[in-house]
């Protein structure tokens, strides 16, 4: 299967943030994805990765409701 990779902004559209909280999220959470760096200022990330954290998040949301 060939991973889709995105860029940070294409991350931050996905998830309806700011680029700069995209790599803030980086560094502070330990579950969010990691980046994969392609060649010098050449980073992205798996979109695979970034739909499970964001699946994750939700389920832990509804969890938390009941």
């Amino acid at each position: 299967m060939v991973s889709i990779l995105l860029t940070d902004a294409q991350v931050a559209e996905l998830l309806g943030i700011s680029r700069p909280t995209v790599w803030r999220y980086v560094h502070q959470l330990k579950d969010f994805p990691r980046p994969i760096k392609l060649s010098a200022g050449c980073t992205r990330f798996r979109r695979s990765e970034v739909e499970a954290f964001v699946d994750q998040r939700a389920s832990e949301q509804i969890g938390g409701e009941v």
